[in-house]
């Protein structure tokens, strides 16, 4: 039977993510463990939170909601904040 790369980030609901807004210039592609792709351009808002052993970062985004979790490696996630600003999450 083949492997197959499965995400394992459980989703936890909105309210577990802080907000931020995307403010870059170019946008930035993601990718998921399954191949789900995301594209953040500037004005796309997204929630992130620290992975359970703090290593990695999970991220959502409002365009796919929260059952699609992308798990971000540190040096990512720091480029990514750093092109980034907090905002209230939508309701």
């Amino acid at each position: 039977m083949p492997i197959k790369k499965i995400e394992t980030a459980a989703p936890k609901g909105t309210d577990a993510y802080g907000w931020m807004v995307y403010i870059g210039r170019k946008p930035m592609d993601l990718q998921s463990n399954l191949g789900t792709k995301l594209r953040l351009e500037k004005g796309d808002r997204f929630g992130v939170r620290p992975s359970g052993n703090g290593k990695k970062i999970r991220m959502i985004s409002e365009e796919l909601g929260p059952n699609k979790v992308f798990t971000l490696e540190m040096d990512i996630a720091q480029k990514l904040n750093s092109q980034s600003k907090p905002v209230k999450p939508a309701r």
